[in-house]
């Protein structure tokens, strides 16, 4: 996740500052790049990841970049906000203005182009499992839905691949567990509402 207020609030956002984010739960991190300009602000991202290749014995890495443009809004008592806007998926110019992005398929995209939701204090455990379930589904292919194995996209590394499949079984796997004993126990329920009354 890429955070415009953390980003700004470090000073990372200052027109031509090179720089990199690193992610506070974990070692991984992004190089950036901040143009601030009368026709457009922009933030050029760039990072590496790892591919397996037929012909090579170890591991090596490929470079991605991303471009993400920004939006300054001035504040009650001086300065700027600052926040990203989504640049969508294939083309399809989302425009949201939004305080963080999520990485999916190399791109940094809002919660809506990455078809991610917020958990809900109602929600029932089996949902959570399935909700967790669709999300690394998504990461795999985002046109994936619930059911059979989503295919390998070719720029996903084998190990990845097998991870996500992995955690994606034990997912729906405790997913149907949870639903089965809720809908065991709501049976259980409507049955001991319909006894009638005990008498003597």
């Amino acid at each position: 996740m890429l955070d415009a207020d953390r980003l700004s609030l470090m000073g990372n956002l200052r027109s031509g500052l090179p720089g990199f984010y690193h992610w506070p739960d974990s070692n991984a991190s992004i190089g950036f790049r901040t143009e601030l300009a009368r026709g457009g602000d922009l933030l050029h991202l760039f990072w590496l990841i790892p591919i397996t290749t037929a012909s090579s014995s170890g591991e090596e890495w490929e470079d991605v970049a991303d471009t993400v443009p920004l939006e300054r809004r001035p504040r009650h008592f001086g300065g700027y906000s600052f926040y990203f806007r989504c640049p969508g998926l294939r083309g399809t110019g989302c425009g949201r203005r939004v305080l963080k992005l999520y990485l999916m398929h190399n791109q940094f995209r809002c919660r809506y182009c990455h078809q991610l939701v917020y958990a809900s204090p109602y929600e029932r455990p089996w949902e959570r499992a399935f909700r967790r379930a669709n999300m690394l589904r998504q990461q795999i292919d985002s046109n994936a839905g619930l059911d059979g194995v989503p295919e390998k996209p070719d720029d996903m590394p084998v190990e990845v691949y097998a991870r996500l499949l992995d955690e994606i079984l034990q997912a729906e796997t405790q997913a149907y567990q949870a639903r089965a004993d809720w809908t065991r126990r709501f049976v259980a329920w409507v049955v001991d509402r319909t006894k009638p009354p005990f008498t003597l």
